[in-house]
C-alpha cells in the first residue's frame, strides 16, 4: 500500500516551482512561496488492492525567489485501512534543493511505517559543461549513476508547463528526475485543458483559498511513464495526476491515481508569503 513516492512529491514539486533566473522581465512566470495543506481521502480503489479507507494530509512549503535556489519541504501522512479491518500509518517526508540554474539537484528522504522508519535515501545530481547528467545516491546503497542528456528536473520540468500553458499550447513531453526514487526517471506526458479565470474546481473556501479566485488557473493532467519499463508497459503509465496548476505556482485540488486505487487530495489550507525580489 505505499505509495511511490515520487508521485505526490513530483506532481508537486513540478507545479509549485518556476524556473529562477537573474532578473524578472514582463509577462514571466513566478512562483510565489507558499505553503499548502491538502486533506486526503480515497477516491476509488480496485477489489484487489483490499483497500476500504484512506484519510491524512499533505503538506508542501516552497521557498526561494527568481534570483535564488528553490527550498521544498514536503511530507504526507495518511492512514490506510484494509478490508480485514486493519491500519497502516504511511510518513514521507523529504526535503529538495534546486540550484537557480536548473543544473544542480539535491533530495533527501525518509519514509516511515506505523511509525518506525521503513527506509531512507539521499540523493544528488549535476549537469556538467556537456551537458551530461551525473549522480550519486548516497542511501540506501552508495551508488554512482548517468541520466539521458535530455533529462531535466522539476523546476525546468514546470517551466515547460507554464510556458506552454501561457502560450495555449495544450501537450507536453518531458524526461523528469526528481530524486525520490533512486535512479528512476520518468517520461512525463502533460495535456493541458483551456484557462480558467474564475469558476475554479478546486474548492476556495479552505483557509487561505480565496486568494485564488483571481488566479489564472489551468486544468492539467500529467502521466508519469517508468522510463525502465516504457519498452514493455503497453502504454499504461506508473501513475497519474489530475490538478488545477495556479499561474503563482500553487497546486489546487488534485486527484492521484496509482493504478490499484486512487486519493483525492482537496486544498484544506494555503498561506501565500511575499513573492522574493530580484536586486
Amino acid at each position: 500500500m505505499r505509495p511511490g513516492t515520487a508521485t505526490v512529491f513530483a506532481a508537486l514539486a513540478l507545479l509549485a516551482m518556476a524556473e529562477p533566473s537573474l532578473a524578472v522581465s514582463p509577462g514571466a512566470v513566478r512562483l510565489q512561496p507558499h505553503v499548502a495543506v491538502y486533506d486526503l481521502s480515497l477516491l476509488k480503489a480496485r477489489s484487489r488492492a483490499g483497500i476500504s479507507g484512506v484519510n491524512g494530509r499533505l503538506a508542501i512549503e516552497v521557498s526561494g525567489s527568481e534570483c535564488e535556489d528553490w527550498t521544498v519541504n514536503f511530507r504526507m501522512v495518511s492512514q490506510f485501512q484494509t478490508e480485514d479491518q486493519s491500519t497502516r500509518l504511511l510518513d514521507t517526508q523529504s526535503s529538495t534543493w534546486e540550484s537557480g540554474d536548473g543544473k544542480a539537484l539535491n533530495v533527501s528522504q525518509r519514509h516511515f511505517v506505523d511509525s518506525s522508519l521503513d527506509s531512507e535515501s539521499k540523493v544528488s545530481v549535476s549537469k556538467d559543461a556537456n551537458g551530461r547528467t551525473h549522480g550519486t545516491l548516497d542511501k540506501p546503497k552508495a551508488q554512482e549513476f548517468e541520466l539521458a542528456v535530455d533529462t531535466i528536473f522539476p523546476v525546468k520540468h514546470l517551466q515547460r508547463l507554464l510556458d506552454a500553458a501561457e502560450q495555449g499550447r495544450h501537450t507536453d513531453k518531458s524526461a523528469v528526475f526528481d530524486g525520490t526514487e533512486g535512479t528512476k526517471s520518468y517520461t512525463a506526458i502533460t495535456f493541458i485543458g483551456r484557462p480558467r479565470q474564475q469558476g475554479h474546481k478546486t474548492d476556495l473556501h479552505s483557509l487561505g483559498g480565496e486568494q485564488l479566485k483571481s488566479v489564472k488557473a489551468w486544468p492539467t493532467m500529467i502521466s508519469y511513464y517508468d522510463q525502465a519499463q516504457s519498452k514493455n508497459n503497453e502504454g499504461i503509465p506508473s501513475y497519474e495526476v489530475s490538478v488545477e496548476m495556479f499561474e503563482n505556482g500553487v497546486s489546487g485540488d488534485m486527484a492521484i491515481d496509482y493504478g490499484d486505487y486512487s486519493l483525492n487530495a482537496k486544498l484544506a489550507k494555503l498561506e501565500l508569503k511575499p513573492y522574493g525580489t530580484c536586486q
